[in-house]
Order: C-alpha cells, then sequence, then structure tokens
C-alpha cells in the first residue's frame, strides 16, 4: 500500500519546509562568528590530499576553528586512505579555490557543500514526516552538536550525512513514496560511501550486506542483490585492509593502558593474556599521544606493533566479560557527553576564549548531557526501550528499518566504546545520531497512531 501523501508535501510545501530547516543551518554555517569543530589532528586525513595547511598554525589544534587555508605547492600529498570524504568534499574544495582573489579557501565552502548534503536529505525525507514531528526533529537534526562538523574535515561530518540520505532512501522504499530505482540507487549509493567514509564504520558494510540480501522484495532485485551485497562487503573489507599497522597498535596501545589497566582489578593478568610484557605496567593511565607514554619507548613499540590486533583484543573481551562491561559502559557515559570535550567551536579572530563551545542551537545535546552524564545505564535504555517498541508497533518494511537502525546503532555502539578509548565521545558520534534517528522515528510512530485513534474517535461520533 502507498503512502498518503498530504497537500503540504507538494515541492513548494516542501521548498518552504527546506527552507524553514536551512535557516539554523546556515546560521551556524555561515553568520560570524561561525560554528566549527577544532582540528586534533584528523583534518589532514582529508585536506592533506589537497595540500590544504592553515594559513597561520596559532591556536590550530583543539583550542580554535580554522577557517583560513592555503594550498601548498611545496607539501607533499598527505594520502592516509582512500575515503569517501575526499570525493564528498572535492566539489566544496574546487569551488572555493575558484572564486577565491587570493588563493585562500575559506572552511565555510566546505561547511556549505555540508549543509547542501544535508538540505538534500531533508527534500528526500519531507513528505513522508508528520506534520507534528517538524519542531521536534529540528531541535535535533539542527543541533550544533552535529552542525559543528560541517566546517571541518572531520570524516564524521560525511558518515553522518550519508547516513541521514540513505534512512530517507529507505523510508522512501518502504512507504512506495517517489521512484522506486532512483530511491534504491540512493540507498546502495549512500551505505556504500558510509561504510568508506571512516575505518570505524567499515563493519556496518556487513550489516548493510545482510540487509541487501534479506529485503531482496523491496530494495534490489533478484539479478542485482548478490552483486550489490558483494560490493558493500568488498568495500568495507578493502577499506579495513588498508589501515596501516601503526594505527591499529595506536589504538590497542590506548584500550589497554588507558581502559583496561586502570579499570582492572588484575593488571598483571591483564598484561599476560594480552602476551605484553610485565614491565609495561608503569605505563598504566597513559595514551600514545603523550610523549612519556610506553608508545614513545624504543623497546616496546615494535613489541605492541607486532602483538597488537583486533583478534587478540577480541577474544580478551570474550574472555573476561567483567572487563569489558566496564570498558563498555565508560564509553556509554563519554557518549552521553553528546559533544566532544575541549574542542573548541570558534575561530581565533571571533573574540570567543580559546576551547569555547557554542550554546547556540544546543538545546537537545543539553537535555540529553544534563539527563545522563553519569548514568549509561540509563542512557542505554533510551536506545533499547524505542527500539523494542518500534519492533512492536511497526510492520512489514518499517519494521525491518528499525532492525537495521537499531543494529547498525549497537554495532556502533560495541566498536566505538571498546575499540579506542581516547576521544570516545567523538568516535560514537555517529551513534548518537542514530539513537536520534530511533528516537524521532519511534515519536512519528506515536503522532500517527494517535492521529488515526482521533480519527476513528471523530468518524464514530457522525451520526
Amino acid at each position: 500500500m502507498r503512502w498518503k501523501t498530504e497537500g503540504w508535501t507538494m515541492p513548494k510545501v516542501r521548498l518552504a519546509i527546506v527552507a524553514l530547516v536551512a535557516l539554523p543551518i546556515l546560521w551556524q554555517v555561515f553568520v560570524p562568528p561561525i560554528v566549527g569543530l577544532a582540528d586534533n589532528g584528523d583534518w589532514n586525513k582529508v585536506a592533506g590530499l589537497f595540500r590544504l595547511q592553515p594559513v597561520t598554525e596559532e591556536g590550530r589544534y583543539f583550542g580554535w576553528v580554522v577557517t583560513k587555508l592555503r594550498e601548498d605547492p611545496a607539501s607533499p600529498r598527505y594520502f592516509y586512505l582512500p575515503t569517501s570524504a575526499h570525493l564528498l568534499v572535492a566539489p566544496s574544495i574546487c569551488l572555493g579555490k575558484l572564486v577565491s582573489k587570493d588563493g585562500i579557501l575559506d572552511i565555510r565552502w566546505v561547511g556549505l557543500g555540508h549543509s547542501a548534503l544535508f538540505l538534500f536529505a531533508i527534500w528526500l525525507v519531507a513528505p513522508l514526516v508528520p506534520k507534528a514531528m517538524w519542531i521536534p526533529a529540528m531541535l535535533v537534526v539542527c543541533d550544533v552538536a552535529y552542525v559543528s562538523y560541517f566546517n571541518s574535515f572531520y570524516m564524521d561530518a560525511e558518515a553522518f550525512l550519508m547516513l541521514l540520505i540513505l534512512m530517507a532512501a529507505y523510508l522512501r522504499l518502504a512507504a512506495g513514496y517517489g521512484a522506486p530505482r532512483l530511491n534504491v540507487a540512493l540507498f546502495v549509493s549512500a551505505a556504500i560511501l558510509l561504510v568508506t567514509a571512516k575505518t570505524q564504520h567499515s563493519p556496518l558494510g556487513i550489516l548493510l550486506a545482510l540487509f541487501v540480501l534479506w529485503k531482496r522484495d523491496l530494495l534490489v532485485d533478484k539479478r542485482w542483490r548478490y552483486g550489490v551485497a558483494g560490493c558493500l562487503l568488498l568495500a568495507s573489507g578493502a577499506f579495513l585492509i588498508q589501515v596501516p599497522q601503526g594505527y591499529k597498535a595506536m589504538a590497542f596501545y590506548n584500550v589497554v593502558f588507558s581502559g583496561l589497566l586502570p579499570n582492572s582489578s588484575n593488571p598483571t593478568e591483564v598484561l599476560k593474556s594480552l602476551d605484553l610484557p610485565p614491565e609495561s605496567l608503569r605505563y598504566s593511565g597513559t595514551h600514545s599521544f603523550q610523549p612519556d607514554s610506553g608508545w614513545s619507548d624504543e623497546h616496546l613499540r615494535p613489541v605492541l606493533l607486532s602483538r597488537s590486533s583486533p583478534t587478540r583484543l577480541g577474544w580478551y573481551y570474550v574472555t573476561h566479560p567483567h572487563d569489558t562491561l566496564k570498558i563498555f559502559f565508560l564509553g556509554l557515559s563519554r557518549a552521553a557527553l553528546q559533544r566532544p570535550f575541549r574542542f573548541g567551536n570558534f575561530s581565533r579572530d571571533s573574540g570567543f576564549p580559546v576551547a569555547a563551545t557554542s550554546q547556540a542551537f544546543a538545546f537537545w545535546s543539553d537535555f540529553k548531557q544534563e539527563f545522563f552524564r553519569d548514568r549509561p545505564g540509563r542512557y542505554l535504555l533510551l536506545l533499547l526501550v524505542p527500539s523494542l517498541l518500534l519492533v512492536v508497533l511497526l510492520r512489514g518494511p518499517w519494521r525491518d528499518g528499525a532492525y537495521l537502525l537499531t543494529g547498525m546503532a549497537f554495532t556502533e555502539l560495541v566498536l566505538g566504546s571498546l575499540g579506542d578509548v581516547k576521544e570516545t565521545t567523538r568516535h560514537l558520534f555517529l551513534f548518537n545520531a542514530m539513537l536520534d534517528l530511533v528516537l524521532l522515528c519511534f515519536l512519528a510512530r506515536v503522532v500517527l497512531l494517535l492521529s488515526a485513534w482521533r480519527s476513528s474517535r471523530a468518524s464514530t461520533r457522525l451520526p
């Protein structure tokens, strides 16, 4: 049965809705003092391919957002991994360089590209959102916790935007709205770009491939479903294989020495189980970015490079559930903070102090932080309860979509909390986005049920 649309979803009204959503987005991205997210060193993983370097190095990391970048021909191209973020940010960079008179790229051109993708997702999903949902939906998705990533080179921005387009395309398919082939193309394209946006999100390709095979009657016909699933698995696997061993070892070091050892009742057993030298216990509580950590130890570092692996760490988690739960709930506690700690949102010339965070358009993230901070169990229930109720209240492809979204959220939660204990709030950014989408879907379903109940009551009163 096709979705029954109303007159307010006609193109002109949809444009008005998109324009309304665009106001808080463009206000944060373009109007001085603009809002962004300060670089922690990861910007170069994307900007380095284009040889973009800050005009000034002063306050480059954490404190302020870099707003002016220049291509440095003398700088070698930094090609960390072939990520979809390169592909998605390239048009913004080219456009910014084309209109620039002094060869300086304003970060707002990157924000413009991200904003355009965001508003495209809104355009796609607009006909399917009940009227009563627009205000709460705007409070959530236009929150500074999300929009601050637009004026940045973090790969999380592209992952978030592809997630929105993927879910919008699936909702259109489930509702029978629009051209099915176009919706399928959007779903598949967004899925591939999502799993290749960042290493952490690549395992989602396995889940999405299985979902494509399962929903062969809705997503892809019999002739193409194996090819699409294979492309998702290939993209996911190829991306994971290319991750440098040094990067894996750094994450391994952080988990062991910043997470497991300080929180374990028997740290010696931790080192023994992971086949690490017992004398390395003196580095407990340190992380790989500290100059005096074990990562800088010329004797310990080769050991870490040879013995660190996701398989070894995963087996430890399986065989030591008590420690696993500690790290898991520690990750949940940090996810509940919503926004990365000590990451500035403003540029140096804004007049704000170093590492200042924007308080405009922060109602939803502030509310969740206040209510769930240091309450990881309560935060987990915020995902579990609406997810279970969605499964009960929905039928057909709608229920299957709830399974997919919930499965992806749990995957992100496990990987983000157990895979690297440094900057966990930022690593669980996409989990928070998926959690918010679950809540919005649940609220939309309740609104539709209440509307149907009122209509049935009104019809019974007619003579």
